[in-house]
């Protein structure tokens, strides 16, 4: 049992590993969070612990993209569900929510209970590896 916990533990935290928290916008909104950032894909990923279980499939499909295509996105920044600004900015309705924001121009948006390939496929079509 304890091997268990312990695994679970290590899991959690390679996971979460390259994720970054975002617990309040920018004082000017998306426009703030996104100012000096149109060089870069920006990876948001909305969160609500109501919808935990629903964000595993998200996790990994991110997870799945990033080792088949790891410079296409960097850090996934988590935006909790209290985080009004980004949420209307956004237009965010239901969670989790997933947004890749490609020269300030959001190229993929995913709302609620989703399947990894469904997330991975939308994320090869709209990124476009190749």
């Amino acid at each position: 049992m304890k091997e268990f916990v312990v695994y679970i533990l290590l899991s959690s935290f390679f996971i979460l590993a390259s994720c970054e928290s975002h617990q309040a916008a920018p004082p000017d909104g998306a426009a703030a969070f996104l100012d000096g950032s149109a060089d870069k894909i920006i990876t948001l990923l909305f969160s609500d612990d109501d919808y935990i279980e629903d964000e595993n499939s998200y996790f990994n499909a991110l997870l799945d993209f990033k080792k088949d295509y790891p410079d296409l996105i960097g850090s996934i920044d988590i935006v909790n569900s209290d985080d009004n600004d980004l949420r209307s900015a956004f237009n965010i309705e239901s969670f989790p929510a997933l947004l890749v924001i490609d020269n300030s121009e959001v190229v993929v948006q995913v709302e609620g209970a989703q399947n990894s390939n469904t997330i991975l496929t939308l994320l090869e079509e709209q990124l476009d590896p190749q």
